[in-house]
């Protein structure tokens, strides 16, 4: 995953002046996940497919252009199982 990607969220999240915690809110997802995305940490996130429908809402929210950062993620190891985690992990 890119960190360019994540530092661009970043940047219009803080503009915005949201929090990690409301951007977790409103995408329904957990605050780790959000700052996962944020610092590029895919070790820290659900499958690949998730991570893109992630970065979508996110990007949405912050009524950014979701396809431009979609193009920064860099393609992710499929072949690799990842473990499960639910939400309240």
């Amino acid at each position: 995953m890119s960190a360019e990607a994540g530092a661009r969220l970043r940047a219009a999240r803080e503009e915005r002046a949201l929090a990690v915690d409301d951007v977790a809110a409103q995408l329904k997802l957990p605050s780790r996940y959000v700052l996962a995305i944020e610092e590029g940490r895919v070790e820290a996130l659900p499958e690949p497919a998730f991570v893109r429908g992630y970065v979508r809402s996110y990007a949405r929210l912050l009524q950014l252009d979701p396809d431009a950062l979609l193009v920064l993620l860099a393609p992710v190891d499929v072949q690799a199982p990842r473990p499960q985690m639910g939400m309240n992990e």
